[in-house]
């Protein structure tokens, strides 16, 4: 009977073999087996291979023979899985090595300098129980276009009658931060506290893992996930037949939504290493977890993963501030703003201190939009302009809490200024001028291709121009001329 554990694992293919009594054609590396992307090659074995002379075995001990593969990475690949699936023929054991990377396909001996994985232990008897085989499987970061060997190793001694394995060997396409994403949407518990094992198993999607995972697996998952908080938690679940799942390590790595780093390995089990901060509400990120699972041995209280869940919680904000100034409109002093979330709010208060006071008074009250997706908004004091004079922006939730959103003073009017927005794919240029007159603004792409051109008549102060929906994610470079000539340059990055 499978049960859920508030932990992380993972795991991939298998399949039977049967021992070939003659000695394998690749026991020699010079005539190792090719791997195709996505291929296997069932039936191996090293009963009948020796070990060269001079063969070096990577981290692996007390092995007896081997055998040799090699693989070539695709252009696009970063991260590739390897399964080795030992049939469960008396409990025998073996080893693992992956040299490279490589220009060509190898015709020669690696070095142990040049190995990228090795994992001394790989066992015939699956740990979820008898009467079924035992499948280790690796991911591999690799090099695109680059070669890779492959070195599988029988031990010598124990329950097997000679130094061998039987396995199926199997190469795939592994999750990686820019390629495949195994689970998107990570569901997230509106909380600030973690959730239980059946709300996420009730709520999250899982990655199940057919055959279940056994030990000595070392896997890559990757995930994407919506910030709805500047401050965000992980947490995990597994699916497990015994009560002993653990892990030799586990980190995870945060990227950007296009691909770029911001920070990690963090230690999952490390202090604070479930918290992601300095997030953007609305945006999406891509996170990867790497570990390696460790259950019991084998014969002893046998386990195995066969499902995994990640989920988030943190408490969503109630607004998420995009955009917030104080400008000159001829005599009079225009507020703008912009938000990108809007959930459970009642109303703005705009709130008024003048030069030399120490309180604010509230002189609008405005109702919000609501949901997600940018939202503009402009309250025009008549007053006149008074410098020195402070406007901040209040909101107030359906439950009558307060919370001061921005704060500005009337500065020097005459600027010229202009604003990118970005919100889920949409693109709005925010632009101010004292003049009154036309705009000019251009959207090109990083080869110079002009994406986007727009005109626009804007009387003197400050206003948003919607410019694009859907763009696709990448970098962009924003061309503006407003009325006093000045052309303003700019960089946008679509998420």
């Amino acid at each position: 009977m499978s049960r859920l554990l508030p932990w992380l694992a993972g795991l991939l293919v298998v399949i039977a073999g049967s021992p070939l009594l003659a000695q394998p054609p690749n026991d020699n590396c010079a005539n190792a087996l090719p791997i195709s992307i996505g291929g296997c090659l069932n039936n191996q074995t090293t009963q009948g291979a020796t070990l060269q002379a001079g063969e070096n075995t990577g981290c692996a001990t007390g092995v007896g023979s081997s055998v040799w593969y090699y693989f070539q990475a695709g252009l696009s690949d970063s991260v590739l899985r390897l399964t080795i699936d030992v049939t469960a023929v008396n409990r025998c054991a073996g080893s693992a090595v992956v040299y490279g990377p490589y220009n060509a396909a190898p015709t020669c001996l690696p070095t142990n300098a040049q190995q990228v994985n090795c994992d001394n232990v790989i066992y015939g008897l699956n740990y979820g129980g008898s009467g079924s085989n035992s499948a280790y499987y690796v991911d591999v970061p690799v090099v695109p276009g680059r070669y890779y060997m492959v070195q599988v190793l029988g031990a010598t001694g124990g329950p097997c009658n000679g130094a061998y394995i039987n396995f199926n060997i199997c190469l795939d396409r592994a999750c990686n931060h820019c390629g495949n994403l195994c689970v998107t949407n990570v569901c997230n518990y509106p909380s600030n506290t973690a959730p239980s094992v059946s709300w996420v198993t009730s709520n999250c999607t899982p990655v199940t893992l057919n055959p279940p995972a056994d030990s000595y697996s070392d896997v890559q998952q990757c995930f994407s996930f919506t910030a709805v908080n500047t401050t965000m938690n992980l947490t995990g679940v597994v699916s497990s037949t015994c009560g002993n799942a653990q892990f030799y390590s586990l980190y995870w790595t945060l990227y950007s939504n296009t691909c770029g780093y911001i920070t990690g390995p963090v230690n999952y089990f490390g202090a604070g290493g479930t918290q992601i901060t300095g997030l953007t509400p609305g945006q999406t990120y891509r996170i990867c977890m790497r570990y390696e699972i460790s259950l019991s041995s084998p014969g002893n209280n046998p386990c195995s993963i066969s499902q995994f869940y990640l989920a988030t919680y943190a408490a969503p904000l109630a607004v998420v501030l995009a955009d917030y100034r104080v400008q000159c409109r001829g005599d009079a002093v225009e507020v703008q703003w912009a938000t990108a979330l809007e959930e459970e709010v009642a109303y703005f208060s705009l709130e008024r201190r003048l030069p030399g006071g120490d309180t604010y008074e509230s002189v609008a009250k405005i109702l919000p939009q609501g949901g997600r997706g940018l939202k503009t908004y402009a309250w025009t004091d008549e007053m006149g302009v008074l410098r020195g004079t402070r406007y901040r922006l209040v909101e107030v939730t359906l439950q009558g809490q307060e919370v001061v959103l921005a704060e500005e003073e009337v500065g020097l009017c005459g600027q010229e200024s202009v604003r990118w927005l970005v919100q889920e794919g949409g693109l709005t240029a925010a632009l101010f001028s004292d003049k009154s007159g036309a705009w000019e603004v251009s959207l090109y792409d990083l080869q110079g291709q002009e994406i986007l051109s727009k005109r626009t008549y804007i009387g003197a102060g400050g206003s948003y121009v919607p410019l694009a929906e859907g763009l696709k994610p990448g970098l962009y470079l924003g061309r503006v001329q407003g009325p006093t000539g000045r052309v303003h340059w700019g960089r946008v990055l679509v998420p």
